[in-house]
């Protein structure tokens, strides 16, 4: 699979009730001290029910507070310049989606107020062209996510799961046996 469209998302148990203006600062504080992006805008999604709510869009990847599926979480929104394997991209989207969700977790000013819990992840191939949503595209995905999760999680154990919605890209639910920090996770990848 030739993929350079991934999504990942990290679950939140605590933060949905942050205010909207509080996010927007947060992410307008990106813009001018992007870390390996260039940052253009942010916007305002909360009137759609399900989906994105608060997006910082970005020139490489938009990052977004999301409530797709009725779960609410962090989602980072890779949309260009992957040029390794799948296995090598998935484990740049992560490190990138990490890395950001850790920059979220360690803002002054949502201290106490979000909490990622590190056991529920979501990983989305958005290239129904490259990634068909069935049996073969799951397979394949999984056997390119597999080496990155064993990482990821350091050895702990792990389920992966299709989302067989035949309207959504292909899409896996990710769910350890324990939770994680952003940045325990982060050391876990680059270890």
């Amino acid at each position: 699979m030739d993929i350079s469209r991934i999504s990942f998302k990290i679950f939140m148990d605590q933060g949905e009730d942050v205010p909207t203006d509080t996010w927007f600062e947060v992410f307008n504080t990106w813009i001018p001290a992007p870390e390996d992006d260039v940052l253009v805008d942010v916007a305002d999604y909360t009137h759609v029910k399900n989906g994105p709510q608060t997006i910082l869009v970005g020139h490489r990847a938009n990052y977004a507070l999301d409530t797709t599926g009725g779960r609410f979480g962090f989602l980072y929104a890779r949309k260009r310049d992957l040029n390794s394997s799948l296995s090598g991209n998935l484990e740049a989207v992560i490190g990138a989606g990490l890395k950001a969700a850790d920059r979220l977790a360690s803002d002054a000013s949502l201290q106490g107020k979000v909490n990622f819990n590190g056991e529920s992840l979501q990983i989305s191939l958005n290239d129904r062209l490259g990634a068909a949503n069935d049996a073969d595209g799951f397979a394949a995905l999984k056997a390119e996510l597999d080496p990155v999760l064993a990482k990821l999680f350091g050895g702990t154990d792990y389920e992966v799961s299709q989302d067989s919605d035949p309207k959504r890209p292909l899409t896996v639910d990710i769910k350890a046996s324990s939770g994680f920090s952003p940045a325990q996770l982060l050391e876990n990848l680059s270890g």
